[in-house]
This record gives C-alpha cells, structure tokens and sequence, in this order.
C-alpha cells in the first residue's frame, strides 16, 4: 500500500477550512499543516482540524509534506504556487487558476520546469450528473444543441463581505462564482468563441458587480444566456441544486436548461423533455418528461481523491492547468465585454 500523500492546506478561509476537513477526513492523504498568517482564521482552523498551523509556507520542515491545496486570494496564487513547485509539492489550486492571464501563465511554466502536477479546482466536474450530462450530450439524444440556459442566484450573507478583497474588482461573482459555470458550460458544450455582458453594483453599490447578463456562443454555433447575482433570495443557485454546500439551503431547483432541436434538459436534476413516441416533434407535439437516474457525488471529495491519485502520478490531472487557463480568459472576457459594451470574441 502507498503510503498517505501527506498535504498542507494554504489559506484557512470558507473554503480552505473545508479543504482540510476532507483532507482530515479522506482515505490516502494526511492533513501535515495549515499555512495561515491570520491569527484568527488559524484559530478556527486549529480548532476544526487539530493541524499545526503555519504563517508561511517555507517555514514548514523539508520531507514533511508532499503536495499543497492552495486556497487563497487569487492574487497570491502566483506566489504560493511558485514556493510549492520549487519545494516539489503537487498543487492544487482554487478556481481560478490565477488573477490574471499572465500569472496563471507563470505558475503553469513554474510546475512544468519543476516537474510537478498541476490540478485547477474546478470541482463541479467531479459530480456524477456532469459525467451524465456530457455523455448525453454527445449521444445526440437531444439532436443538435442549438441553446443553453443558466442561472446563478443568491443572496450572500453580508459577512461574506467582512474582506475588503470582495468588495473590490475581481472579487465579485463573476470571478468566484460565474468562473464556475463557465468551466462546467466549456466542458459541457465546447469552446466559447465570443462574449457580451452587462453587470451592475445597483443592489450593493461596491466597487465590484452584485448581478450580471451573460451571452455567449460556442465553437459549434450554440449560444448561451447566463443571469447571476449575488445579491437576491432565489432557489436558482447551482449550491441550491445539488446541496453540495452545507453552508446554503438545498432546494432542488435546475438551474440549466440545454436545448437540442429533438429535445431539452433539465440540470442538474436530469429531466428529459421529447416528444411522445419518440417522433421529431414540433410545437404542436405534446411533450413527455424522464427524470435519469444518478448517483449523489460530494465534488470537493472526489476532487480530493483525485488529486491524491495526481499527486502519485497514478491518474494525470482532469482539470489541467491549460485548462484553467481557459476558463480563465473566458471569464476575464465577460468583464472587459462589460466595461466596454463589445462584443469580446476569443476564436
């Protein structure tokens, strides 16, 4: 038997203390430290997990880790990631990648000449109904994908907003959380071409967007509308859906809708909407519903197991740092779309 992958969680906030509790927790993998200079945060974390924690991650002793979970702003992702490939640790790195194009560049180029894997967090594609969903897309039950829609919508505590970085831009929803779906719709639909959008800071009126209007198209000629805030009480939220966030009310609700011209479906929960009888089917036809079968996925779990195999060079990483890079510029487009009212075409 392998002996366990020994990780440091680096960042010891929302989300890096639910890192190290499922490193805590997960079979194959030691949690060998917290890197967190914040008295507080290390704290809280100590207090959860019972890891030593330490302010900077080259205080930590040589030999006594093997591979880092980096989950922090993304302007530090550079830094960190750069000290952990020279260091020989396998990454993970939070979506996304990198606060910029550049950056995310450096750390791709940093892990390649140090020989290191390198594994983007994108953790919605670890769910069994994305496997599902991708397999039933290119089955071409649905015919020809000729449309998508998606929403994204909550109402973030307003603690959420205790750090100054999220009320500045690039801590908005669109770099935290659309960065998410667009990862999920380029796995799902193929490459974004283009781009247009609109954002406002109306409800919260900070410096970064609260809501936004999305449009894109894709490299098969499909186009998409996406509608995000994280300023409204709705059940359409991709958290919402699937209950993966213990932190937000599951409600259930889909939040996608694909549209093929022999049928449509409903996501995350799998309901299928086609003609009776299986025929082409037009708008007088009367339509009939299937809700597929699948399994209960906890992401950030199957991501961690993952990373574990990456880590031992067992499994090569299924969000690659090329491919955060991509999620990335697609993102970062929607932002300049929005500032300068243009059409942003990326192909």
């Amino acid at each position: 038997m392998s002996p366990p992958v020994r990780i440091a969680v680096v960042g010891a906030g929302l989300i890096g203390r639910r890192h190290a509790e499922m490193v805590d927790r997960e079979d194959g993998c030691t949690l060998g430290a917290i890197i967190e200079p914040d008295g507080a945060a290390a704290a809280a974390a100590v207090a959860e997990t019972g890891a030593q924690v330490f302010p900077d991650i080259t205080d930590i002793d040589d030999g006594s880790i093997n591979a880092a979970i980096i989950a922090t702003p993304n302007d530090t992702h550079l830094k960190i990631a750069s000290a952990c490939a020279k260091r020989g640790f396998a990454i993970l790195v939070e979506k996304p990648i990198a606060h910029t194009e550049e950056a995310a560049r450096e750390i791709i180029d940093v892990c390649a000449k140090s020989d290191v894997p390198l594994l983007v967090g994108h953790h919605r594609r670890y769910h069994s109904v994305v496997s599902e969903t991708k397999a039933l897309l290119d089955s071409g039950r649905l015919g020809d994908l000729a449309a998508v829609s998606a929403m994204w919508a909550t109402r973030k505590p307003d603690d959420y907003f205790i750090e100054d970085w999220r009320k500045l831009p690039g801590g908005g929803p669109v770099m935290i959380n659309l960065i998410h779906d667009v990862d999920l719709l380029r796995h799902l639909c193929g490459e974004i071409v283009s781009v247009s959008a609109l954002t406002s800071s109306k409800s919260r009126r900070m410096d970064v967007e609260d809501s936004s209007a999305i449009s894109i198209r894709f490299s098969n000629g499909a186009l998409c509308s996406i509608m995000m805030s994280d300023a409204v009480l709705t059940p359409w939220s991709w958290e919402a859906a699937t209950g993966e966030n213990p932190n937000i009310a599951r409600t259930g609700e889909p939040v996608y809708r694909f549209m093929g011209t022999k049928g449509a479906l409903e996501f995350p929960n799998l309901r299928i909407w086609q003609a009776v009888g299986g025929v082409e089917g037009d708008w007088s036809t009367l339509l009939e519903t299937e809700d597929l079968e699948h399994r209960t996925t906890i992401p950030l779990k199957a991501q961690l197991a993952h990373f574990v195999k990456v880590a031992r060079r067992e499994e090569d990483p299924l969000v690659t740092g090329a491919d955060g890079l991509k999620s990335l510029v697609a993102t970062q487009a929607i932002l300049r779309a929005a500032l300068t009212g243009q059409q942003v075409d990326l192909i």
